[in-house]
């Protein structure tokens, strides 16, 4: 005889004493962990990443997008009190919404977002407490645009050594006629 435990038929779901929850929801977060991990997986960005960087990934980006959302609303809703327009007439308040415009200015009027957006403060913080790994990452800033600089120089000295040779050497058709006049 059969107890019924164990067997599923067609179409019945099994009872599983725990329930499947997405990283993202383990995690408290919005953002969808499991895809960005996976496009850290398949991006090449190391050989290898532990398991926490893709929750970590997403919780950074989520405050990002929340912290930004939040001071273009603050734009939007200024915006909205200076046109008196745009009044939503099933509960009196006004429509306040979105667009490219005020999340630019949300941006470029907030000074962390300036700071957090700029490509300085995009390297790692010091390693050390006396700064010398900051010592380090500025000379080799200053060494890549001093090689930098000096590959544009001498590729414009090039360029107008080309354009001066250009211009030094005669025409074709009064070559060949010096040379037939030298026969």
């Amino acid at each position: 005889t059969m107890s019924g435990k164990g067997k599923v038929g067609r179409g019945e779901k099994k009872e599983s004493s725990t329930s499947a929850s997405s990283s993202s929801a383990k995690a408290g977060l919005q953002f969808p962990v499991g895809r960005i991990g996976r496009h850290l997986r398949e991006g090449k960005y190391a050989a290898r990443t532990c398991a926490g960087a893709p929750i970590y990934l997403a919780a950074v980006l989520e405050y990002l997008c929340a912290e930004i959302l939040e001071l273009s609303g603050n734009v939007a809703a200024e915006r909205d009190n200076n046109n008196d327009d745009d009044i939503d007439a099933a509960d009196g308040k006004k429509a306040a919404r979105i667009i490219p415009e005020h999340i630019t200015l949300a941006v470029k009027n907030d000074e962390e977002l300036i700071a957090a957006f700029s490509r300085r403060n995009l390297v790692a913080d010091d390693d050390d407490e006396d700064g010398s790994s900051t010592i380090r990452r500025y000379e080799r800033n200053i060494r890549y645009s001093a090689q930098k600089e000096a590959y544009m120089k001498a590729a414009e000295a090039t360029t107008a050594a080309s354009l001066l040779h250009l211009h030094s050497q005669p025409s074709a058709a009064a070559s060949g006629s010096d040379a037939e006049a030298s026969i």
